[in-house]
């Protein structure tokens, strides 16, 4: 997979304050770009391939109501929208406009670029412009209008005194019979006995129509009346924020399995956000849902039915294609997006080199292209659009389960409508910028069927916290790049598969997915153990594979001790025990690795990637963010070194340190936990093979509240008998035991620290084989420009390092490498060592000599 990394680039710098996946466009822009600006109905929807037979778009049929701006000479108009199904084939194209039967609202047209007519009547179709933001949809029932970024309360009131000023002129009336008031809520007073007593269960999957038990929702009350009329169940929406649910579902829709007057089951679908939702019963009365339905994630579906991710590549995945017409930083940038994807998800989508497609088509091939002439016919990416996704669909039948054989990616060019601000990473963006890798992981998350979701920004530049990656918008100046627990357990889902009803028209089958790589910290352990935390001990983090959980973390508004809130993007836990004393807590930095690399000398000022760490008391694991108290501490760092000191622990306490990057900044590092708030540090434990003998020894740096010492030995590993115990512990001074009866085969020894307070810590193990030694073999020797390597072991080492030192003991070479049981095979690079005599050791994971050899250079 490519590794290009190249510096913070701004394409096109008109900045807007605004959002992105879709980006802010102002009302004023909308009605001047706009040759008709109609209030009107859709009345019928027809699919079509272009003449290309490259794309599936639909000509909406609109009953025009009243025009503010323009004039119509027909009591319709046809707009055409991106997407569709013909046959057994669909595509949907990610953050446009998606128009169903029945929407109403106020329409922002201009004719089509593409120069596309209708297939039906062949007249020319209206594009809409600024995609899903030049369609103000209304909920008539409760008077309100609004688009993704826009709401009215009242359309007379506020939104046609709104279009007025816009256009200057008042509006012309098409239709004399429409009247908004027509359609507004009777209100619960005409039916007092609707209502909602429960609903089950309280967080769903919307769009996950083959997980039944997590995407069915069972709705029981009093009054939901029968299965006709204006009768329907009415969700928020989360491709917008308009105001109220209005994401419709009728009686008659497919996702409806059975409606009485007592209870309503459903399947909930992709486009249903979190939030209250309703019930209106076949007259047009509403009742409210008596709490919040939680959706978890959201995955594709179409006709009803989930999409499903399949081998289409024959490897069991996708192949992932840059167009040539990629700059290189979008290249770095994508990469960036898609190794994430495939590293912590195991998403079996690898680059796939380069292709000279500029367009999007059902090919066979998934390419990311920019933004040009050839993309989609001609026509530009929408004002307000950074990015689209289109996900190909195909199915045997309506019997057969859909799969998806192929996704594109459009990414925003000079070529595109309006204009904005990128950043390509991977710095933190400025204020006014939208970072094009949140973008770009957005839009995979999409190829890899995940839908919207409208749990949004917390807080307000600069200290914000993002909204989640696949809600439909990322605030400018934050960074969203590694995926949230609701992208992170949808992802998996969809990776790894829930159906093989694909039929016998295809041989395609489920996505195989790769190997995952995810920190164990990610997630906060289930319980926290009373054993205190061993002074010495060095644990790893890595935040490159490192999601965040907004349902557990800490309150983005605390994790900074001033408590001016911040973003949680990517972040690991560890629960650490104070001793029977307390005191301080020394940390030490090491081992630091940035991620990628040109980060350090790319990023600078406010836009340096730093690392930051709270440590919460806690006594058992938080249930929700709601349960966190304010931090007893806060530390940040950016490479290797001490951290300041961190006093006042408790005794016998638990604490949970919090560690992320901000700004989603990444990388991989140790820290070393010392201090009097620990019982205890081990300078080292080690073991060595004699001749009639196993030779273990230990030394120790600090004690506190250490009751005695005891050597245990095991022949597997797991049960473990008592060899011998030391009371008196001495700080600095060496000791060791030789264990003259070793098993024959494998002996496991550990030290086991029993504290005064009754608890009981262990060292690492060490592992000696009895009478079978590892078998080193060098050659050539004497060696001049490479020295080959090999060790035979019985039983797998695991970790080692291959150490050369010279004739005065310093060491010279260092190499580290995995010992599986067998023969080891490798190879050390000796050019430029002067001539003389070295000795090769090589040292188990602890540090134990377990062969040697004489090397003569010359």
């Amino acid at each position: 997979m490519r590794k290009l990394y190249f510096a913070l680039v701004a394409l096109m710098v008109t900045a807007t304050p605004s959002l992105a996946q879709l980006y802010k466009v102002e009302n004023e822009e909308k009605a001047q770009h706009s040759s008709l600006i109609a209030e009107g109905k859709v009345v019928a929807q027809t699919s079509f391939w272009n003449a290309q037979h490259t794309m599936i778009y639909t000509s909406n049929k609109i009953q025009v109501f009243k025009t503010f701006k323009g004039e119509v000479s027909a009591p319709f108009i046809e707009v055409l929208t991106q997407g569709g199904t013909v046959d057994n084939t669909s595509v949907s194209a990610s953050d446009l406009l998606e128009l169903r039967s029945g929407d109403l609202g106020v329409f922002f047209c201009f004719p089509n670029q593409g120069n596309i007519l209708s297939p039906a009547t062949g007249n020319q179709l209206f594009d809409v412009y600024a995609s899903s933001q030049g369609f103000f949809k209304y909920d008539p029932f409760n008077d309100v209008a609004g688009d993704p970024f826009n709401s009215f309360t009242g359309i007379e009131q506020q939104l046609y005194p709104l279009l007025i000023s816009l256009t200057g002129q008042q509006p012309v009336i098409a239709d004399p019979s429409f009247d908004i008031d027509n359609f507004k809520n009777p209100g619960l007073a005409a039916k007092t006995n609707a209502f909602i007593t429960s609903f089950s269960p309280a967080t769903v999957n919307a769009g996950a129509t083959l997980d039944a038990p997590n995407n069915v929702l069972t709705i029981t009350g009093t009054g939901f009346g029968t299965a006709s009329g204006s009768a329907a169940v009415l969700f928020w929406d989360a491709n917008n924020n308009n105001g109220t649910p209005n994401y419709t579902v009728a009686y008659s829709d497919n996702h409806i399995i059975s409606w009485s007057d007592t209870e309503i089951k459903l399947r909930v679908p992709t486009r249903a956000g979190t939030g209250m939702f309703y019930v209106r019963d076949a007259s047009g009365v509403s009742t409210g849902s008596p709490s919040t339905l939680n959706i978890n994630y959201s995955i594709l579906s179409n006709n009803g039915k989930q999409s499903n991710l399949v081998g289409a590549n024959g490897a069991g995945g996708y192949s992932m294609k840059y167009s040539t017409n990629m700059t290189p930083e979008a290249t770095a940038t994508f990469n960036r997006a898609l190794e994430t994807w495939v590293e912590l998800a195991g998403a079996n989508v690898p680059d796939g080199g380069t292709t000279g497609t500029e367009s999007v088509s059902l090919d066979g091939s998934c390419v990311v292209m920019m933004d040009n002439f050839n993309a989609n016919g001609g026509t530009p990416l929408s004002s307000g659009v950074l990015g689209v996704c289109y996900s190909w669909t195909q199915t045997c039948g309506s019997a057969y389960d859909n799969r998806k054989p192929e996704f594109d990616i459009v990414l925003r060019s000079s070529y595109s409508s309006g204009t904005t601000s990128f950043s390509y990473g991977p710095c933190a963006p400025a204020s006014g910028q939208i970072d094009l890798e949140t973008v770009i992981l957005h839009e995979l998350g999409h190829g890899l069927n995940l839908g919207h979701i409208n749990d949004g920004l917390q807080g307000a530049s600069p200290n914000a916290n993002p909204g989640k990656l696949m809600h439909y918008a990322v605030s400018n100046g934050v960074k969203r790049t590694s995926p949230d627990q609701s992208a992170y357990s949808g992802s998996l889902y969809t990776i790894n598969g829930t159906t093989t009803n694909y039929g016998l028209c295809t041989s395609q089958t489920n996505m195989v997915p790769l190997t995952k790589t995810v920190d164990a910290k990610d997630e906060i352990p289930a319980s926290f153990s009373s054993v205190p935390t061993a002074s010495g001990l060095v644990a790893n983090f890595d935040l490159e594979h490192a999601t965040s959980n907004k349902k557990n973390d800490p309150p983005y508004n605390i994790i900074l001790c001033s408590a001016t809130g911040t973003n949680v993007t990517n972040n690991l836990y560890l629960p650490i025990r104070t001793s029977a004393a307390g005191g301080d807590l020394d940390l030490t930095v090491s081992n630091f690795q940035i991620s990628p690399a040109s980060a350090a000398a790319t990023c600078t000022g406010i836009y340096l990637p730093y690392f930051r760490l709270a440590l919460f008391n806690r006594s058992t694991p938080p249930a929700s963010p709601d349960d966190y108290a304010d931090p007893v501490a806060c530390r940040s760092f950016t490479g290797d070194g001490a951290i300041s000191t961190i006093t006042g622990l408790l005794p016998n306490t638990t604490y949970l340190l919090y560690v992320d990057g901000k700004a989603n900044a990444k990388a991989s590092f140790n820290i070393t936990f010392n201090g009097t708030a620990l019982p205890l540090k081990l300078e080292y434990f080690r073991g060595e093979q004699k001749k009639d003998h196993n030779l273990l020894s230990w030394q120790v740096a600090t004690v506190d509240a250490v009751d005695k010492l005891v050597l245990q030995k095991s022949s597997n590993g797991v049960d473990f008998a008592n060899l011998s115990e030391q009371t008196t512990i001495e700080t600095g001074k060496p000791y060791s035991y030789a264990d003259y009866q070793p098993f024959s085969g494998k002996n496991f020894y550990r030290l086991a620290i029993q504290n005064k307070d009754g608890s009981v810590q262990y060292s690492s193990v060490v592992l000696l084989v009895n009478g079978k030694q590892p078998e080193l073999t060098v050659y050539p020797n004497p060696v001049r420009d490479r020295l080959n390597i090999s060790v035979s072991t019985v039983a797998a080492i695991g970790k080692a390092k291959i150490n050369l030192y010279n004739a005065t003991g310093q060491l010279v070479l260092s190499q580290t490498t995995v010992l599986a049981a067998g023969t080891n095979s490798l190879d050390m690079v000796t050019t430029g060592l002067s001539a003389g005599v070295y000795r090769l050791q090589v040292l188990d994971g602890n540090g134990n000599k377990i062969a040697a050899s004489t090397i003569q250079k010359f």
